[in-house]
């Protein structure tokens, strides 16, 4: 998993928080979405990455009820998170490689 990216929808608190940091763990960049509680995407992004090291966690605020918001932070995967990381273009929206949502679904593209 080292170098890949995912993106876990909840990924600030519970479930989510613990696929985070099993993630971080195997070497996966994070993105760690959260609708309200900015705080604790914080925290966790803070924690996680004082414990594994070479790691980039990445809080990002989007409601995935919100076609327009979901797309945003795709974008910003792309723009912001994939191009930083592996500094190479990676065609929309093949651009990460694992999303986890509502903390019970996992899909590779």
């Amino acid at each position: 998993m080292s170098g890949k990216v995912a993106l876990v929808t909840g990924g600030s608190r519970g479930i989510g928080r613990a696929i985070v940091e099993s993630l971080a763990k195997s070497g996966c960049n994070v993105v760690v979405n959260f609708v309200k509680n900015e705080s604790a995407a914080l925290e966790t992004c803070d924690h996680v990455t004082s414990n594994y090291q070479g790691v980039r966690l990445v809080p990002f605020k989007a409601d995935c009820s919100n076609p327009d918001e979901v797309q945003n932070m795709f974008k910003f995967i792309k723009t912001e998170v994939i191009c930083e990381i592996c500094k190479t273009l990676c065609s929309f929206p093949s651009n990460c490689d694992i999303v986890i949502c509502s903390l019970v679904k996992l899909i590779f593209w």
